[in-house]
């Protein structure tokens, strides 16, 4: 891998002409050009007497602003710390629609993720176990779990590195959400929803795990959901159904990229999808798993 070269400091000619400058325009000011009477210099080794203590403040004076200057040279062009080289984002997959998923049939798909499920976790009624994890054939896997912070109530998600090398960047895309409508016992088709997309290019190292995103959440103001870190994403509950628990089923994929080293060039990894069932009780302010699914 190639390292930039270290920039060194360079004194500012343009800035010594300036003060030189503004020299000779102060004394051309105080003693104006004048044929008869030509300037002398003579007044330069005059004896200027000050106090003691005049005299002292000036060099202290000198010596405090020498020390801030140097500091700042040192800070500008010796006190950056360079951060691991990451090569450009340009090989992730790009983002398929729902209507493209749904074309693509089952044979078709090749299983690229194993679920590590706990015992209680697909028992349908929402009250299953705090979380699971998701593994890549590749060593890296996904857990989601239950998470709460001040009022915010939800689930977070955190890839974990197991490989021997650095992972470079990750995509989490969450492609689909629909709500559960109980009289039909399925679930709407949810057309109405935009993929959320959260791009990070915080590298992960080797044996190490990013940190919590925030997958679904309530933010303890209302009853409304969001998707993702931010509120650009509201998952908005039919108005007719009048349902105080809240079912929903999300679809997510994760997309990853090692991290090029000398001879080896960086590539996309093996990604990891799947879909999730939770429940948000409105009343009692909490979230529960419900189902995994594998798509």
């Amino acid at each position: 891998m190639a390292h930039e070269p270290e920039q060194k400091p360079s004194i500012r000619f343009d800035l010594v002409i300036a003060a030189a400058t503004l020299v000779l325009a102060v004394l051309a000011y105080v003693r104006p050009p004048d044929p008869a009477h030509p300037m002398r210099f003579d007044w330069l080794s005059r004896t200027v007497s000050m106090p003691l203590w005049l005299a002292a403040v000036i060099s202290l004076g000198i010596m405090a602003i020498t020390v801030v200057f140097v500091r700042a040279r040192v800070t500008r062009f010796g006190g950056r710390k360079k951060a691991p080289h990451i090569p450009e984002c340009s090989s992730l997959p790009e983002i398929r629609t729902q209507s493209d998923s749904q074309k693509e049939s089952k044979e078709q798909k090749i299983q690229t993720s194993q679920i590590e499920l706990p015992p209680r976790l697909e028992n349908g009624k929402g009250r299953g176990d705090e979380s699971f994890i998701v593994s890549s054939a590749e060593g890296y896997s996904v857990e989601v779990q239950k998470h709460r912070w001040e009022q915010t109530r939800g689930l977070v998600l955190q890839i974990m590195n197991q490989r021997l090398s650095w992972i470079a960047r990750y995509r989490i895309t969450v492609r689909t959400a629909q709500s559960f409508d109980a009289s039909h016992k399925d679930y709407r088709d949810g057309v109405g929803f935009k993929a959320v997309v959260i791009q990070r290019n915080e590298p992960i190292e080797a044996s190490g795990r990013n940190s919590p995103i925030w997958l679904i959440r309530n933010d303890g103001k209302s009853d409304l959901l969001f998707v993702g870190e931010d509120n650009s994403s509201p998952l908005r509950w039919p108005v007719n159904d009048k349902s105080r628990e809240q079912k929903w089923k999300l679809s997510l994929s994760i997309d990853a990229e090692s991290l090029g080293t000398s001879g080896v060039p960086s590539r996309p990894l093996l990604p990891i999808a799947f879909g999730v069932s939770v429940v948000w009780d409105a009343d009692a302010r909490e979230f529960s798993l419900d189902k995994i699914y594998d798509v």
